[in-house]
């Protein structure tokens, strides 16, 4: 078993047709309507970019449905416990120039996430150097456009149940109110901190109940200013922070901003490590 989804578990099997291995994910049959299935749809509108896993199958027998797609490589989670939880600031704004462009790329084709984490944002190759990356697991992805118009948009709704992960959820999940694309963003903002801290403040908190640890968490990160969050990293993390909480409930991220963010501190720790590292002087004369 590679992992579990939202709603299924995943296996690594083999396309008897092309002899190549895929991922099988696997979802028991009930009553309720099938989000395996739903998630199929989301996937097959999804396709053509490097930016989701290509859809090979779906099936179902008396007991199962079946969904395979192509194997990709780790995870942002095995990525970081694989480099002993200490990710070079270089390769964190590499990736978080693809995650931001990947986003850009499901919001423009109308969706929301609604559950971005380490574990769902996997490496295109399972050599760890790359830097190219894939979302998955679409069960709690939405429609943020309610018609083909650019500019139509979901209602603004509160009271609502809680959806996401509590470590990286935006503040606006942790409330109830209804998540746009403002919420993948903020989110995502977690997770870079999480990949170039290790940790997040609000991690291993002793509470006994989810409502109880939803309230927390949030206390916390409604408390907490993007320049504390992000201490002792580059500007561009907190920088992205504040960006994304500014936003209104249906205004379209400024994608280009925040991943040149990233770009710029990219190029700014590549030029130190070299002088650092090489003894690379600005006036040195060959």
């Amino acid at each position: 078993m590679m992992g579990k989804g939202t709603f299924g578990v995943v296996y690594v099997g083999m396309d008897k047709v092309t002899n190549e291995e895929v991922a099988i994910k696997i979802e028991k049959r009930m009553e309720k309507p099938s989000m395996l299935c739903f998630e199929k749809k989301v996937y097959k509108f999804l396709s053509g970019s490097s930016f989701v896993p290509a859809i090979k199958h779906f099936g179902t027998d008396n007991f199962n449905f079946y969904l395979s797609m192509e194997l990709l490589g780790p995870n942002m989670e095995d990525v970081l416990e694989a480099r002993k939880r200490e990710l070079l600031l270089t390769d964190v704004c590499s990736y978080a120039v693809q995650i931001i462009k990947a986003i850009q790329f499901i919001h423009e084709r109308g969706f929301i996430h609604r559950d971005l984490k380490p574990e769902n944002i996997l490496l295109r190759q399972r050599d760890l150097s790359t830097h190219e990356v894939s979302l998955i697991d679409f069960g709690c992805a939405v429609r943020y456009r309610v018609s083909k118009c650019r500019f139509s948009h979901i209602a603004y709704r509160e009271k609502l149940p809680v959806m996401g992960t509590l470590r990286y959820m935006s503040i606006s999940a942790h409330l109830g109110i209804q998540q746009s694309r403002r919420d993948d963003m903020q989110t995502i903002g977690y997770i870079l901190t999480y990949l170039a801290k290790g940790k997040l403040p609000w991690q291993d908190m002793q509470v006994t109940s989810f409502a109880e640890q939803n309230m927390e968490v949030a206390s916390m990160k409604i408390r907490m200013e993007p320049k504390h969050l992000c201490q002792g990293l580059p500007s561009a993390f907190s920088k992205y922070m504040k960006y994304c909480r500014s936003l209104d409930f249906a205004s379209e991220p400024n994608y280009k901003y925040l991943y040149r963010l990233f770009e710029k501190t990219e190029k700014y720790e590549n030029a130190t490590t070299l002088r650092n590292g090489y003894g690379i002087l600005s006036n040195a004369s060959g």
